[in-house]
């Protein structure tokens, strides 16, 4: 497996010091606007190199047999969103046509078996309804590929996120015995972790939908795979992808709320609410990182804790986000740069 993970990195990196050596010849640049946290013209695109070198560790860890079966669809389902992001990075997408790609997207997910027929947290399980089994499931998956798109905004968060998310996933393979799918989530972790060396503030260059997309699409997919497979239940692996998943979800459900077009860019994320604050991306991405690591780490020891346990760090973090969120309220009201 060690070699197959230096292979993704060595390929990843090669490919972006490619992209940045050939003046943008492969990409565009990111030009700043009002709703940019970035401020000077940065290359894009950079998710090509993340799945060009997740694609070939893949296949020398995986090989080319499983191509041939169902789960073959999970990559073509996986390059229809590679081509959609790449055309979406040049504006030359409608959300109509992104949204129908996003459908078709998740009915493949549902295809190959992976779905959300029940729903388990501290030895409580509630059966979903047959007919209801694939609009979850397809709203998950949807939801997770655009909440990845939304939360990538800032230096170094999405390429982090992969890293601690995916390592986490893939830990809880390994102790499971699961080699696949240990393998699989570490190749992703191995790919981001390559682009991160040149996003990490202030960054080179941005990964794009092309790369967001990809990820928040991964997450859904190694998530329900866990799920399926007992390796970790459903919400396991909805809290060590929490940071993302509370962050956009809020967002979105405050912005309905107040009125505003949901479909329209806007600077309201938390994580973009704490740079408008003045702090730094490096600060920022460092209050991340620590979230995202308590996260997993809680996920990790939960996992094998008794139900009260369990349903005591589900109540302690849905405890501690709502005052994170209520913290940056108040600093934003005693902030002289409140915007």
């Amino acid at each position: 497996m060690w070699i197959e993970l230096v292979i993704t990195f060595v390929v990843e990196v090669s490919v972006i010091f490619m992209m940045l050596r050939s003046g943008g010849r492969f990409g565009y640049a990111d030009i700043p606007n009002h709703r940019s946290l970035h401020d000077r013209p940065t290359p894009t695109g950079g998710g090509v190199a993340i799945v060009l070198g997740g694609l070939v560790g893949g296949m020398s860890f995986l090989g080319i047999d499983w191509l041939t079966s169902l789960d073959g669809l999970l990559l073509v389902a996986g390059v229809a969103l590679v081509v959609m992001g790449f055309v979406d990075d040049r504006g030359a997408l409608t959300p109509v046509a992104r949204f129908l790609i996003q459908i078709l997207v998740a009915v493949t997910v549902i295809v190959t078996g992976l779905k959300i027929a029940m729903i388990s947290v501290g030895g409580l399980s509630v059966e979903v309804p047959w007919w209801l089994v694939g609009i979850v499931t397809g709203l998950f998956v949807v939801w997770m590929i655009n909440l990845y798109n939304f939360m990538d905004g800032m230096d170094g968060l999405a390429a982090t996120m992969a890293i601690v998310g995916f390592g986490a996933l893939g830990w809880l393979g390994f102790v499971h015995g699961d080699d696949m799918f240990a393998g699989t989530a570490w190749i992703i972790v191995a790919s981001s972790l390559g682009f991160l060396m040149f996003n990490f503030p202030p960054a080179r260059i941005f990964m794009g939908d092309t790369g967001s997309t990809v990820l928040g699409y991964a997450a859904a997919v190694m998530i329900l795979w866990a799920d399926q497979e007992g390796i970790a239940p459903l919400w396991i692996g909805i809290l060590i992808f929490s940071p993302f998943i509370v962050d956009s979800t809020v967002t979105l459900v405050r912005r309905g709320l107040a009125g505003e077009r949901l479909w329209e860019p806007h600077r309201t994320h938390y994580y973009q609410r704490v740079v408008g604050l003045g702090w730094s991306h490096r600060r920022t991405l460092l209050a991340e990182i620590v979230l995202m690591l308590a996260c997993a780490l809680s996920a990790l020891i939960a996992i094998d804790q008794s139900p009260p346990i369990q349903w005591l760090t589900v109540a302690l973090w849905l405890a501690i986000y709502p005052f994170l969120m209520y913290s940056i309220h108040r600093m934003e009201a005693s902030s002289p740069r409140k915007s």
